[in-house]
């Protein structure tokens, strides 16, 4: 933006216009204002914890589900007692136990595979695990087991790579689950 100049008709020296001196001075204002605004001490609000993740407060035992395998897991040689024993391992390792009592939530693993005639040996993985739990629902005034938190993960592996990639996948979305929990049963929810 090019300024006007004028010439003072007192001094006869250069000036710029009454217009840009008042532009400049509700500019330094705005400024002003907005950095006082923002320069007080600034305390960001801890994410609030969604209420699926509050569903998992304080669980300390679960019962395992059965643990479905596809068809190329079974031809992968993937195990469901090497899976079953993954998840109590690492379950047990933030002290949550498993147990047998069916009123305890339920822990469910689902993992679904997929290939594509186009990928050659490319396998898609979806690991997805649920805590199924007794809920009142209003709405019908009933108490029904539904899934109350779901988590889970996706990957891309090969045939070869599939019983690393399970493992891996199961491990990730077991933690992603014991995380939540974790931040659900802090004492300032």
């Amino acid at each position: 933006m090019i300024l006007p100049e004028h010439r003072d008709k007192r001094s006869g020296s250069k000036t710029m216009s009454r217009v840009c001196h008042l532009s400049i001075g509700v500019w330094g204002v705005v400024s002003l204002v907005a950095a006082w605004t923002n320069a007080g001490p600034f305390a960001p609000t801890p994410p609030r914890v969604p209420e699926e993740a509050l569903s998992l407060s304080g669980l300390t035992r679960f019962q395992l589900g059965t643990i479905p395998l596809t068809p190329l897991l079974r031809e992968a040689d993937v195990k469901v007692e090497s899976l079953e024993k993954l998840i109590a391992r690492q379950l047990q390792q933030e002290g949550i136990r498993l147990g047998e009592d069916p009123l305890l939530p339920r822990l469910s693993l689902a993992i679904l595979t997929d290939t594509n005639p186009d990928q050659r040996g490319a396998v898609s993985l979806t690991t997805i695990i649920a805590v199924h739990q007794k809920a009142h629902i209003n709405r019908i005034d009933r108490s029904l087991t539904v899934p109350t938190a779901t988590t889970g993960n996706t990957a891309l592996t090969t045939r070869k790579g599939l019983p690393d990639a399970v493992e891996q996948s199961v491990q990730r979305a077991v933690q992603t689950l014991l995380d939540y929990m974790n931040w659900a049963s802090r004492p300032e929810h």
